[in-house]
């Protein structure tokens, strides 16, 4: 946890030429062992950023990314909160891969008489839902664009064990014997 001011987020907006801005296009929910993905892509369409999720977070992410807003979600607790501090999430910037996860800093601007920031570092399969329904912006270095490019590619290529076929296959030999 790191307490900005503003002037630390606006250099970090403008004078980062690696940065880009991105939006939320889709979530990928895909059959079998995939994992749901939620892709977010920069404006102009040259820059598509993919995004692991847990199933919860996924489900999550696409009831808030539908065009009515829901009546309830698993962050409305957590966003009163923030309101009853006159506080707010503003940004999600990409900062790091580890293994096979991505992390974030999350920005909420503080309710304080000073306007002041907290960055707190989180798995960004664990805080895409509630940077959509709190409408946060997203940013991303290239780098991380193109690690997060590897990564997949890595996934899909991951040898799975399917665990449900692996006890059903010794018991169905047990049964025919």
């Amino acid at each position: 946890m790191k307490f900005l001011v503003p002037d630390d987020v606006e250099l970090l907006m403008k004078n980062h030429k690696e940065w880009i801005e991105l939006f939320p296009l889709a979530v990928s929910v895909g059959a079998g062992n995939d994992r749901p993905i939620l892709v977010l892509q920069d404006k102009e369409k040259n820059f598509s950023l993919p995004v692991w999720l847990g199933s919860l977070d996924a489900a999550a992410a696409m009831v808030q990314a539908s065009s009515t807003s829901p009546d309830s979600t698993p962050h409305r607790t957590t966003q009163n909160i923030l309101k009853a501090f006159k506080s707010e999430l503003k940004f999600c910037l990409f900062q790091e891969i580890v293994g096979h996860n991505q992390f974030v800093d999350l920005v909420l601007r503080l309710g304080t008489v000073v306007e002041e920031y907290l960055t707190v570092r989180c798995r960004a399969d664990e805080s895409m839902s509630i940077c959509l329904l709190s409408q946060a912006r997203f940013f991303s270095p290239i780098e991380i664009i193109k690690k997060s490019r590897d990564m997949e590619s890595d996934l899909k290529h991951a040898p799975v064990l399917n665990a449900m076929s692996a006890l059903k296959e010794p018991r169905t030999k047990e049964l025919l014997n």
